[in-house]
């Protein structure tokens, strides 16, 4: 698992030092699927940074598999474990063929080449990209250049997976098909899922959302034990998911509803009604 022990996080200024993340512990398991939500400045990203290696703690530790990031002579095998995804593709996409770009990251692990051909395959349709393996990535959407930049991660076999806002540069068509990519890569591969967003439709297929402000931690929830915090979740900024929010003014009006997160679960609601 990565274990952060009392991670805290300054970023020097020329006369003092801004805090993004204050004293901060917590466990990702194997085979979870957590989402970090939080508004602007919150210090998500900087955790994200943390968990292979991308920046050291001020104080306290992360741990990926017992191996702590502050140690240089463990950076290799970390960032071996622990793939990251980030907003914008373009930016981790380096090559002119999509087979080539996903190809990248084993060569670079020096890798056999009969083994990176099926790496690259297999990551390919692991995100449904593979008959797109001959093109230019210019030519793909946003959604499609997300899903190759996953791919190039997955090609290096990684056991986690941080996400930090791999959707928010997308269409709702591209969002769809990043989140449905994800969500299958953790329930049919095991691949731990750590996603950062503010998408909060996005949230509600966690098995944990974590909740962070001036960073800190402030709630650590499943989804519904989550969005039913409503007080502090206005508090800090968060919204409820748009079904959450609609099935709650429901009741408002003496609807008998049972609590929706997705809108599939509010039509299957108001669909029983009598």
């Amino acid at each position: 698992m990565i274990k952060i022990s009392n991670l805290t996080h300054a970023y020097k200024q020329a006369d003092h030092a801004i805090v993004a993340l204050d004293d901060i512990s917590l466990d990702i398991h194997e085979g979870e699927f957590i989402v970090f939500v939080g508004r602007n400045g919150s210090g998500k990203s900087t955790l994200a940074k943390h968990l292979n290696g991308l920046l050291t703690p001020t104080k306290g530790t992360v741990e990926v598999d017992g191996m702590g990031t502050h140690l240089e002579e463990n950076l290799w095998k970390v960032r071996q474990r622990v793939g990251m995804i980030f907003q914008n593709p373009d930016n981790q996409i380096v090559a002119t063929i999509v087979e080539e770009d996903v190809a990248f990251g084993p060569e670079n692990l020096g890798i056999p080449q009969g083994e990176i051909r099926e790496r690259v395959d297999d990551a390919l349709k692991s995100v449904h990209m593979l008959e797109y393996a001959r093109f230019e990535p210019h030519l793909l959407s946003g959604g499609q250049k997300q899903r190759v930049a996953i791919a190039g991660v997955l090609a290096m076999k990684p056991k986690y997976l941080i996400l930090d806002e791999p959707t928010s540069m997308l269409d709702p068509r591209g969002k769809r098909e990043v989140l449905e990519t994800i969500r299958k890569l953790n329930s049919e591969q095991g691949v731990t899922v750590v996603l950062i967003t503010h998408s909060m439709d996005e949230a509600i297929y966690a098995d944990r959302v974590v909740a962070m402000d001036c960073g800190s931690i402030v709630l650590d929830a499943p989804p519904r034990e989550f969005f039913d915090e409503t007080k502090l979740l206005k508090e800090i900024g968060i919204n409820l998911p748009p079904a959450a929010l609609l099935s709650r003014e429901l009741k408002k009006e003496s609807y008998d509803l049972k609590k929706a997160l997705s809108i599939e679960e509010l039509a299957g609601t108001l669909c029983s009604l009598n």
